[in-house]
């Protein structure tokens, strides 16, 4: 059964890297031989259309690997036997692909929380990893550029931007934006006024303080890297 699959859920009160923002995911982060270490519940999420915020329940080994963003992040080390498990069965084959996809289907999974298609990029940046096309076609649904309009703050957009460009590959970053028609969403250049020269337009992500008061709202329960 499940039961036998070691997955231990750590809680450390006063931790100095565990952010009070996740408590509701029940996680926490210690620095291990040079390493930052996560600890976190095996959980199940439901969304409810209008927030990329979860509602959280205890879950077994399986429901927490199919509710990942991403098969090469639904992979588990049993500590008592010493073996990777795959329970998707996919995880091990996409990294050998090097490549980025979903679990579940691409087109539900983004719309859950957009942000994950940003995620991918970022890890495919990273890892030089290739895009699974049904990833991408998703990705360019006008539903998702939606979602990721009206769902996500311009400060947590920024923020995966500013993680992205510093992969080892931010130029493969920013084409896998353009293939994937975020580009002008995530780096938005301002209009620039006619007859000024071109040297005037700039890119950049920042948002006006109505914004910062979304991103306080959607984000106060710290939804986690998603996992």
């Amino acid at each position: 059964g499940y039961g036998d699959t070691t997955t231990t859920a750590f809680e450390l009160q006063g931790s100095k890297s565990a952010s009070p923002q996740s408590n509701h995911l029940q996680t926490a982060t210690l620095s291990l031989l040079g390493f930052d270490v996560d600890f976190a519940r095996l959980r199940y999420e439901k969304y409810d259309g209008s927030s990329r915020i979860p509602e959280t329940t205890d879950a077994t080994i399986v429901q927490d690997a199919w509710r990942r963003d991403l098969t090469i992040n639904s992979l588990y080390y049993n500590l008592n036997t010493n073996q990777v498990e795959d329970w998707t069965e996919r995880g091990l084959q996409d990294l050998q692909l090097r490549t980025i996809a979903t679990p579940r289907k691409p087109l539900p999974t983004l719309l859950e929380d957009p942000v994950r298609i940003l995620r991918a990029v970022r890890f495919a940046a990273q890892l030089s990893f290739s895009i699974d096309p049904a990833l991408v076609r998703a990705a360019r649904d006008v539903r998702v550029r939606h979602a990721l309009e009206n769902k996500v703050s311009r400060e947590t957009i920024g923020c995966e931007v500013d993680s992205m460009f510093g992969t080892r590959d931010p130029t493969r970053g920013i084409k896998l934006l353009m293939e994937t028609n975020m580009i002008d969403l995530v780096l938005p250049i301002d209009d620039v006024p006619e007859g000024e020269g071109q040297e005037e337009t700039a890119v950049g992500v920042e948002s006006d303080d109505a914004r910062g008061h979304k991103m306080e709202e959607e984000e106060k329960d710290g939804a986690l890297v998603r996992t």
